[in-house]
């Protein structure tokens, strides 16, 4: 397993989970979040996205009649099990936090865990919270 150096989170506590069922197999879910991801999330031609470790990624979205643009890099790829990146946002205030997602078969589908880490603040960990649910629905309906 090749991963790639963490940042530092020590002084940045807050976290998040959010656990989901899709109607999906692991193998289908991690393609989903690898090669498959700026077909769902945002528009191809707005994303550089390679799934490679230590690979560097940007993909902007459009959100209330402006651009909000994403950038990281790939820290740990599993297939159909694991796939961990930095993510930095406005939400972010521009502090590289850590996505965690974790794929584990279930009665036929995939359970995800997503762990999200590494905020400066309550507040942009709350914004996360109420949106990582909406993506995972997102997610549902396209798989």
């Amino acid at each position: 397993m090749l991963s790639a150096r963490e940042p530092d989170l020590t002084e940045r506590p807050y976290r998040l989970a959010v656990g989901r069922t899709l109607p999906a197999s692991p193998e289908a879910v991690f393609h989903a979040w690898t090669s498959g991801f700026p077909l769902w999330f945002t528009r191809p031609e707005d994303a550089l996205w390679q799934p490679a470790v230590d690979s560097v990624f940007y993909f902007s979205v459009d959100k209330n009649g402006s651009t909000k643009p994403h950038y990281g890099r790939f820290l740990r790829i599993e297939p159909s099990r694991l796939v961990e990146l930095t993510w930095m946002n406005v939400a972010t205030k521009g502090n590289e936090t850590v996505l965690r997602v974790e794929l584990t078969p279930r009665d036929g589908g995939t359970q995800l865990l997503l762990v999200h880490s590494g905020f400066p603040d309550q507040e942009s960990c709350t914004h996360h919270e109420r949106a990582w649910p909406r993506v995972l629905d997102h997610l549902a309906s396209k798989i």
